[in-house]
């Protein structure tokens, strides 16, 4: 498999809206969707648009005659789950980065000085009349006529140079065939002047020989903001993110990379390659946030450390609970901020005890509120938008963090371990 960056450029004409979600300015009924500041545009947005071209493409003979089939598709694409399979996932090959942002050019052109608000009305669908009160306002960061380019990044591991030839002549087929992209499009908004996508090999880094030691440390940097939910009771529709990346997400992570070159074998040839580097023998600790660049994972407070007289104590060693000096010990969950302070610092304890100092960290929490589909297998309604089904899901923007986690081989032998070292160096000049 070869790994190929595809850049995709799009121009569109303003005015164009791609809205955001969650609270808006007071007084705005639709609000630009932002990335620090500047207009971006989503994606999903970007891919679904190809994708529906792409699928009625096909629909006409010459495509077909042309090589795009359902099925290319679906691999590029990925599909839902299906009954009968365990519902194993079906990836896509195309990964599409997060957002699409501006180019210089357009940067210069954006409205900061004074934003300009655009006023529409809204028709009742009963009586193609105004609708009473219906009056929106409509945030505009560029002005009409303006031509603005997002510049955006999909990546992917192919098959060959020839299936990147066809993916990015299909692309740029498709992104050229759709007329325009965001909100109100009916009344002129987001009107696509131009789609260029150009392929780029991704080449491997030059790294230095990996010592072969069976534990080591990996960081691991999000391109995107990100949900590992805890635990909730099966009628809540709010997910919560932790602050950390489990263990198992990154073990999966890590087979899943490994295994990019095999995806299209069985799984006896993918369960023979995990088992040749013992791969279930491997251990991955919790990934915890840091600022990028450091290169020592932040220790975790032990459950047995304890605040008394202006100290902290380790209470592991005591036979039974007790006062410390006549003081009643404070465990973490009755530390006030004044003793988080002191531990943020490094302060040091009794008998040398001391949690090194965490940098302060800069990733931030985030609100989205979404509402499910209808799945496709439910074909009366498939694809419209579930009565009662609003959720929230509140995720972890990395901002400049990275997250950094401990990997231990010292379960395999000494055959295994040269084996999954091979991979490890090949995983590191692959990042």
């Amino acid at each position: 498999m070869e790994r190929y960056n595809l850049e995709m450029s799009i121009t569109l004409r303003a005015p164009l809206l791609t809205e955001s979600t969650g609270a808006m300015r007071f007084g705005l009924d639709a609000a630009q969707l932002k990335k620090n500041g500047l207009p971006v545009l989503s994606s999903a947005l970007v891919r679904g648009n190809i994708r529906h071209a792409l699928t009625y493409f096909t629909e006409f003979r010459e495509a077909s005659q042309a090589g795009l089939t359902p099925e290319k598709i679906n691999r590029w694409f990925g599909q839902p789950s299906k009954r009968g399979t365990e519902w194993l996932p079906e990836r896509a090959l195309l990964d599409f980065g997060y957002h699409f942002e501006l180019d210089a050019g357009s940067v210069e052109k954006l409205q900061t000085e004074k934003p300009e608000y655009r006023h529409r009305i809204r028709i009742d669908k009963e009586t193609d009349t105004v609708a009473k009160g219906a009056l929106q306002i409509i945030e505009s960061c560029f002005k009409t006529g303006d031509e603005i380019t997002f510049t955006g990044t999909i990546r992917g591991h192919f098959r060959s140079k020839e299936e990147v030839d066809d993916v990015t002549r299909w692309l740029n087929k498709a992104g050229m065939y759709i007329p325009a992209l965001g909100a109100q499009k009916g009344i002129g908004f987001g009107q696509v002047i131009k789609v260029t996508c150009k392929p780029s090999e991704v080449t491997s880094s030059k790294v230095e020989a990996l010592p072969e030691q069976d534990r080591f440390g990996v960081s691991l940097k999000p391109d995107r903001p990100f949900c590992i939910a805890q635990p909730h009771v099966s009628d809540s529709n709010r997910f919560v993110s932790e602050e950390y990346i489990s263990g198992a997400v990154v073990k999966a992570s890590i087979a899943q990379a490994l295994l990019q070159d095999t995806r299209d074998r069985n799984d006896e040839r993918q369960n023979a390659f995990l088992e040749n580097i013992a791969f279930d023998k491997w251990t991955v600790s919790h990934a915890i946030a840091a600022p990028e660049g450091d290169a020592v994972r932040p220790e975790s407070i032990p459950l047995s450390m304890v605040y008394a007289n202006g100290q902290f104590h380790d209470v592991a060693h005591l036979e039974m609970p007790q006062l410390i000096d006549g003081d009643l010990p404070a465990f973490e969950t009755d530390w006030k901020s004044e003793v988080r302070d002191k531990l943020a610092l490094g302060q040091s304890g009794e008998n040398g005890l001391r949690i090194a100092p965490r940098a302060e960290t800069t990733h931030r929490r985030i609100l989205d509120v979404h509402t499910s589909i209808v799945p496709l297998y439910e074909t009366r309604q498939a694809g419209l938008s579930k009565e009662a089904h609003l959720f929230s899901v509140e995720s972890i923007d990395p901002v400049d963090d990275a997250w950094l986690a401990d990997i231990d081989l010292s379960a395999l032998n000494p055959q295994q371990l040269q084996a999954a070292w091979l991979h490890v160096e090949a995983l590191s000049a692959a990042a």
